[in-house]
């Protein structure tokens, strides 16, 4: 029975932690949204320490889970609390894996449209093309630097 309070306890701990890790995935989203990368450098320096602690707490339950001689019958014997847990650390890092797919395309969604504006600014030259009499043709597109009024 001491074994399921301390599981409880490291369980408790990765589902706090999993509820930090999201709360700073959803102020990441909205910082991508709103352009402030300085505090989203800030934000990937804080899940970054975050991630770390997860990483040493899931390796302590993992240690107490095998340190049980008898974890199989501990598990089938192990408190309400305990599933309870065990379901809201599933769900959180779920919802965890979510925000963070969704923040890695508005992320990628930024740099394309950072592309495209520091092309459409500096002008880039478009792959070569060929004319009707069969010579190679080279073509500047035009940017906002260099349009007539």
């Amino acid at each position: 029975m001491a074994e399921s309070k301390v599981l409880a306890l490291r369980l408790r701990q990765e589902r706090d932690l999993l509820r930090g890790l999201l709360a700073s995935a959803e102020e990441q989203r909205d910082c991508l949204i709103a352009g402030k990368a300085d505090r989203l450098a800030e934000i990937v320096s804080q899940q970054s320490a975050l991630l770390q602690k997860l990483s040493r707490a899931m390796n302590r339950t993992a240690t107490v889970l095998g340190d049980s001689e008898e974890s199989a019958q501990e598990v089938a014997d192990e408190t309400e609390e305990c599933r309870q847990l065990r379901l809201d650390v599933k769900e959180l890092a779920e919802d965890l894996r979510r925000q963070g797919r969704f923040n890695w395309i508005l992320a990628r969604e930024a740099m394309r449209y950072n592309d495209f504006s520091i092309s459409l600014l500096a002008g880039r030259e478009e792959d070569p093309s060929y004319s009707a009499a069969g010579r190679r043709q080279s073509r500047l597109s035009t940017s906002l630097m260099n349009r007539t009024a």
